[in-house]
């Protein structure tokens, strides 16, 4: 069964497990800051593993990916944290395919376009990172549809969206 590893998710909620649900086929393992929900509410082919220290979660997540990167399918990144862009580093280091996913980072981050106003809700550093994820990620998932509307022609990437 191939992995599904997902990386810098604050924690799992409701929403995050409708993936899993569709696609039985797939192991996840949520690599977190916290954990809200219980391992009982996980469906089967899900684990989380709640890492609060920065290090360490970056620490496991290479240990992880030394064993386990000929069974992963595919890393997805949340892009909203400082550590996205060494996140995105340590996967590609590993050959790993990933996936940036776009939940509104994108807009919050200040990335220029005409059609994408600043709001400012991140500090520089983590802007920074932000934009290094955007720019070098494999894919770019799309969770909504109006984000297709953005004018990033900038980001050199394949851009995935949900129907």
């Amino acid at each position: 069964m191939s992995t599904v590893l997902i990386l810098n998710l604050p924690y799992i909620v409701d929403k995050n497990l409708n993936q899993v649900l569709a696609l039985q086929n797939y192991r996840f393992l949520f690599i977190t800051k916290e954990k809200k929900i219980q391992d009982d509410q996980c469906p089967e082919n899900c684990q989380q593993k709640p890492i609060r220290n920065s290090f360490f979660r970056l620490f496991f997540c290479m240990v992880f990916l030394f064993r386990n990167r000929k069974k992963i399918h595919h890393v997805e990144i949340y892009p909203g944290g400082r550590l996205s862009f060494v996140f995105l580093i340590l996967v590609k280091s590993f050959g790993c395919k990933n996936v940036i996913i776009e939940r509104g980072d994108i807009h919050y981050a200040g990335i220029k376009s005409n059609k994408l106003p600043f709001f400012g809700k991140y500090d520089a550093f983590t802007c920074i990172a932000i934009k290094l994820s955007y720019r070098f990620a494999s894919s770019i998932w799309y969770k909504e549809r109006a984000f297709l509307n953005y004018d990033l022609t900038s980001m050199k990437c394949n851009v995935i969206s949900m129907s």
